[in-house]
């Protein structure tokens, strides 16, 4: 609930619809700078300075955000936002648009009733000079890196930072890690990285050095969009590696058990057969689901249908990430303690992403032993 709270307020602060931005963002996550899927790049290539510096007080994307908000405010849903939001929260969508849109027009019309903008500055108008902070720790995450690869090494950017900045920026300057495992907190991506980073690209040593780079970067895909800043060799993974075999769901072996179709679901075996912090990647009628156990003990009523939380056990991929690359799969194995855990497992809240198209999880005893099965339907 707090955490809700917060984030509704953060929104609005930033101009930003809850819904929308909360679907944007796990697409976001999902297809990070994939070209056409990813909603949130900041410089298509080739890159526009032009439009870079009237952002740092928002004239641009805020203009933006504030007219798309009343198109949503006047019952409409634009074709971008209906390609990530599923139908079923168009609703709300809707909703908090017209309540966003009625409380700046009350915050308007009470600064023309005390012939005073006071109450524009600290609400309407806080969202456009404010920004700047924003963007500028912003710029760090992904400006100028690769486009259409799946591997967050490659697309995502750890920096390094004072520990002022790092207050400021809720750790974020960790993004790597921070999208690699989203449902970190971001009080523990401080020891994330500490567990990760034998097995990520060296950090940039501080936010000049950060800047730097994605300058050159940015300066010569305006000359050549296809530019890539050279990429040293990406370390191998250190710690055990993870099984992560395809499967398809038709009379194929999945571990050494056979996946069975039944009434229910499909069975993927004992959930005995699956460590904790191991993945395996299920194809199933044209879908992509990734199967995982997050924790040591599992009992049936913690993956009751429609259940959020880090307990859950299936949820549905992206389409852009089906082909996991084995680079990408090897970066999320943490050496020593389990990172799920020691970080994830802490963190009980209910999650803010919501995965796109989560598919629904349910477990069912199996009556010839004591296991339990994990079906997907």
């Amino acid at each position: 609930m707090a955490n809700d709270v917060v984030y509704y307020f953060a929104s609005f602060a930033l101009l930003r619809e809850p819904t929308l931005w909360r679907w944007s963002h796990v697409r976001h996550h999902s297809d990070t700078i994939i070209v056409g899927r990813d909603p949130e790049i900041v410089f298509p290539r080739p890159p526009s300075f032009a439009r870079l510096f009237p952002n740092f007080l928002n004239i641009l994307g805020g203009t933006a955000m504030l007219k798309r908000t009343v198109v949503h405010a006047l019952g409409k849903v634009d074709a971008d936002a209906a390609d990530f939001i599923p139908a079923s929260e168009h609703h709300k969508l809707i909703r908090e648009a017209r309540v966003i849109v009625a409380i700046h027009l009350a915050v308007i019309v009470w600064s023309i009733a005390i012939g005073s903008i006071v109450p524009l500055l600290f609400v309407t108008l806080a969202s456009f000079y404010g920004v700047w902070l924003v963007l500028f720790f912003g710029l760090t995450q992904h400006a100028g890196l690769r486009e259409d690869v799946l591997d967050h090494r490659l697309n995502s950017r750890t920096v390094y930072m004072n520990p002022v900045f790092r207050f400021l920026y809720l750790n974020m300057n960790y993004h790597v890690e921070h999208h690699m495992f989203p449902s970190v907190p971001y009080r523990n991506l401080p020891a994330l990285h500490a567990e990760v980073k034998s097995q990520l690209a060296p950090p940039r040593p501080n936010t000049w050095a950060a800047y730097r780079e994605l300058i050159f970067a940015l300066r010569q895909q305006r000359k050549d969009p296809t530019f890539e800043l050279p990429v040293a060799e990406l370390p191998e993974p250190t710690g055990p590696a993870r099984r992560a075999n395809a499967m398809t769901a038709q009379g194929v072996e999945a571990w050494g058990v056979e996946m069975v179709r039944s009434a229910g679901g499909v069975d993927l075996g004992a959930v005995a057969d699956l460590a904790v912090g191991d993945l395996r990647r299920v194809d199933l009628d044209g879908r992509t689901f990734l199967l995982c156990r997050p924790e040591q003990s599992m009992h049936p009523r913690q993956c009751a249908p429609r259940r959020w939380g880090p307990r859950r056990l299936l949820h549905r991929m992206s389409e852009a990430q089906r082909a996991l690359r084995p680079a990408h799969r090897g970066t999320g194995q943490a050496s020593g303690t389990g990172f799920s855990e020691a970080l994830l497992g802490r963190n009980r809240r209910r999650p803010n992403d919501r995965l796109d198209h989560l598919a629904r999880c349910r477990r069912r005893r199996n009556d010839s032993h004591d296991d339990y099965i994990a079906a997907v339907r």
